[in-house]
């Protein structure tokens, strides 16, 4: 899981890349509902690429 600006992302089954580079797409988790589009580009541990434009509010954090 990712977070990123109050938002989490799910790494994307993409087996497109996985086998020719470290290169992974992470959707917002809230994609399935919402339909959201937002998603995130990672190389190893680096963001290189991101559409980080939500169609809903950020989800609320539990308080511990």
């Amino acid at each position: 899981m990712l977070f990123l600006d109050g938002y989490t992302f799910t790494q994307a089954n993409d087996t497109r890349w996985r086998a020719k580079t470290l290169k992974r797409r992470w959707t917002c988790s809230t994609r399935a509902r919402y339909g959201c589009k937002a998603k995130v580009f990672t190389v190893d541990k680096w963001i290189v690429q991101r559409f980080n434009e939500h169609n809903h509010p950020k989800p609320k954090r539990p308080e511990y």
